[in-house]
């Protein structure tokens, strides 16, 4: 009886030891989502940028289930290569005098889908763009410092036309000096509001030669990022 007792308590004992295991690397996951989650910001209304220094513990476990559905990867997502930017820019016409609705000497100024959206210079400190603008939000706008850009702007407001910026759209930049680049849209993303900048960092900041678009999808539930280059 001895014996028989103590055969029968091992599947239990290993039950247990299994189940430990399960729940330690359960709560090692959980530790480090939330702590993701500490550089989160309770839900904004218009155009936060989607990364702030303070903010709920929980966005973290809520951004890696996000991550985790959506398969945010470039292998799975709609990215234009540098062949075919390259491709798109050789086959992109000259504009004529009549077409080119830009203005003379035109300095702080992004054009995109025929709109001219003047910008100011910000910092990651601003919480919101400026009414009426666009805002950097981190680097000043130069279009040969070889960094990435990142532009701030309203939806509703200057930046309504960021919803509708596809796969190969061309967006000219004018700096602060005058001098101009035009880029193309090589990657678009859907983030929730809010989200914690060091999940998504390498996505919606390119390195190199870049810009970076962002506005509120208008219900203060998530934001779209255009990157071009």
């Amino acid at each position: 009886m001895e014996r028989k007792s103590l055969v029968s308590l091992r599947p239990l004992l290993a039950s247990r030891k299994a189940a430990r295991a399960f729940a330690l690397v359960l709560a090692v996951c959980l530790g480090l989502s939330i702590m993701l989650g500490a550089a989160a910001p309770e839900s904004d209304a218009d155009e936060v940028p989607p990364f702030r220094f303070t903010g709920r513990m929980g966005q973290g476990v809520c951004d890696t289930l996000w991550v985790w559905t959506h398969h945010l990867d470039e292998a799975r997502q709609d990215v234009l290569t540098e062949q075919s930017l390259q491709a798109a820019r050789r086959a992109e016409p000259a504009p004529s005098a009549d077409d080119d609705r830009t203005p003379n000497a035109a300095s702080s100024l992004i054009c995109f889908l025929g709109e001219e959206v003047p910008y100011r210079q910000g910092e990651p400190a601003d919480i919101t763009a400026p009414d009426g603008y666009a805002s950097t939000w981190v680097g000043t706008g130069c279009v040969s410092d070889n960094a990435n850009t990142y532009f701030i702007g309203h939806n509703p407001g200057v930046f309504e036309r960021v919803m509708d910026l596809e796969i190969g759209d061309k967006i000219t930049v004018f700096d602060d000096d005058g001098a101009s680049r035009t880029y193309y849209v090589f990657d678009t993303l859907f983030l929730p509001n809010g989200s914690n900048y060091f999940v998504y960092e390498g996505r919606i900041a390119p390195t190199g030669e870049t810009i970076t678009l962002q506005t509120c999808t208008g219900d203060n539930q998530r934001v779209r990022c255009v990157m071009a280059r």
